[in-house]
């Protein structure tokens, strides 16, 4: 199935990564491991062929490259991203409210990770009337 990825030539490589990539698509795999062989798959392609974009690859792979929000790399990154937004949007929110906030407490809220916890704090923003009250939760 990756035999492809050692090719000599990137001709080679982009005359047979279609076929394989179709291989690991209809095979018999339970889909968790089907999904990771393919996501490692285009990996290794995207760093092979690191001259080429995102579409050129898909067109080799006439195609059939999965949308990136159905992978567990996309999963991830949109998870992280949802989180980064929502902190950004905390900060917003408080500076809207109260004014520009103090350096500390802006780069406390920006790194936090918890979903949950940036939840809890955007309810207790809500419900203060000075910031001076506002103390972040830990989870």
């Amino acid at each position: 199935m990756f035999l492809p990825l050692l090719a000599k030539s990137d001709a080679i490589l982009e005359r047979d990564a279609g076929p394989c990539y179709n291989s690991i698509q209809r095979s018999d795999l339970p889909k968790p491991v089907r999904e990771t062989l393919i996501d490692v798959f285009i990996n290794w392609l995207e760093q092979r062929l690191s001259s080429k974009g995102k579409k050129e690859i898909e067109e080799m792979l006439i195609g059939q490259l999965p949308d990136l929000r159905e992978t567990q790399s996309g999963k991830d990154l949109i998870a992280i991203g949802k989180v980064e937004g929502k902190a950004e949007g905390l900060v917003k929110l408080l500076e809207v409210r109260f004014g520009k906030l103090a350096v500390n407490l802006k780069k406390q809220i920006l790194k936090i990770e918890s979903d949950g916890q940036l939840d809890r704090l955007y309810e207790h923003a809500l419900s203060i009337t000075k910031l001076a009250d506002f103390k972040v939760l830990h989870a």
